[in-house]
């Protein structure tokens, strides 16, 4: 029996270059996406932020914007090496916490997370 990708998955299916653990990993997260658990792009984000998954994040943030006024390749780059430290310091899964921002340079008390 051949294994049915959720839609929402099937561009990772034709990514050659991941591992086939990768799949498998991704279609049991597809579970928890299709149970409706996740219902905005958000908290998707911050799902696998959580989880210190790069690959996800990089997939569901979009292509033509900014974040954190770098371009989307650089800004994953960047966490992709944040999520490494936190992995070398055998953290496998980051705390989330609601707040705002403290900042007057940017959107003074916009709301925001941090990640313990």
């Amino acid at each position: 029996m051949r294994l049915q990708w959720p839609e929402k998955l099937k561009k990772f299916n034709q990514r050659k270059r991941r591992e086939a653990w990768k799949f498998i990993y991704y279609y049991m997260e597809a579970d928890i996406l299709n149970k409706g658990n996740l219902n905005t792009q958000a908290e998707a984000v911050i799902y696998f932020f959580q989880r210190l998954d790069i690959d996800m994040v990089s997939d569901i943030l979009e292509d033509n914007r900014t974040y954190q006024d770098f371009e989307k390749s650089l800004f994953v780059h960047k966490l992709g090496n944040a999520f490494d430290e936190f992995r070398k310091a055998d953290d496998t899964f980051l705390q989330c916490h609601t707040g705002f921002c403290n900042s007057k340079l940017c959107n003074y008390k916009c709301n925001g997370f941090s990640f313990t």
